[in-house]
């Protein structure tokens, strides 16, 4: 039989070293304002990475929001508000309604789509209706993204304050939905996220009226952002919470 030396031990322990970060599933963020929990928001996903539900919770209660996947569709039922979005072949949604059941007013939204060559949502237009004293009110609204580096880095349209954003050297964290205000947190299906983390924003070129630090734990894993407003002493941050086989 032969001798187990010590560099064989030592080449074995390495090669079942697991990386903490991919071995590390996200589960959970918990939103704070002056160190008072506000929310807390669990995640779970499927085998694909997809989420399948995200349930809110609040002094209020809790909110459920459950995702159905089909090969053309995404269906998000969160509670008395139902959302379907139509795929194409590339699994980016072209348009997508939204009904409003609890409101006796009929109130809907319909948008569009549409995407550059890389993947990203460049342009959505949203048409809203409800009833009104008996008669259909519509009301058609634009929303623009500029692209560049893999980043958003304007927003505008039509009766909305243009914005414009900065971001840090930092890669952002594609497991955590929540990480930026953009309509692909809804999911993938509305296109790429920023590659990198927010740093600031503001309503004009280089300005932030808001910025954002992040935190790490010690293995590497994005654990917090802090949001900083200009003229505010609240204290506001999210962490997020990581299951770790």
């Amino acid at each position: 039989m032969k001798n187990i030396t010590w560099l064989t031990v030592l080449l074995f322990l390495f090669s079942c070293k697991k990386d903490k970060n991919t071995d590390c599933r996200f589960i959970q963020t918990d939103s704070f304002l002056n160190g008072i929990r506000q929310t807390a928001t669990n995640y779970f996903f499927d085998d694909k990475g997809r989420v399948t539900m995200r349930i809110i919770h609040q002094a209020t209660g809790k909110d459920t929001a459950a995702y159905r996947y089909t090969a053309d569709s995404v269906v998000i039922d969160y509670g008395n508000i139902y959302s379907v979005y139509y795929l194409n072949s590339s699994g980016l949604a072209t348009h997508s309604y939204t009904s409003m059941d609890y409101n006796p007013n009929s109130i809907r939204d319909d948008q569009t789509y549409t995407y550059d060559a890389n993947g990203y949502l460049v342009s959505q237009r949203v048409i809203f209706s409800q009833l009104y004293l008996g008669t259909i009110v519509k009301d058609t609204q634009y929303y623009y993204f500029e692209i560049a580096g893999g980043n958003v880095v304007r927003t505008y349209g039509s009766n909305v304050l243009d914005q414009y954003y900065q971001y840090n050297n930092e890669p952002s964290d594609s497991r955590i939905p929540d990480m930026h205000y953009f309509p692909s947190v809804i999911g993938p299906f509305l296109g790429k996220s920023p590659v990198n983390l927010v740093a600031g924003v503001g309503n004009a070129p280089g300005s932030a009226s808001i910025t954002y630090t992040y935190k790490k734990d010690k293995d590497g894993r994005l654990a917090e952002k802090e949001f900083t407003v200009a003229g505010s002493t609240d204290r506001r941050k999210d962490t997020y919470i990581y299951d770790c086989d």
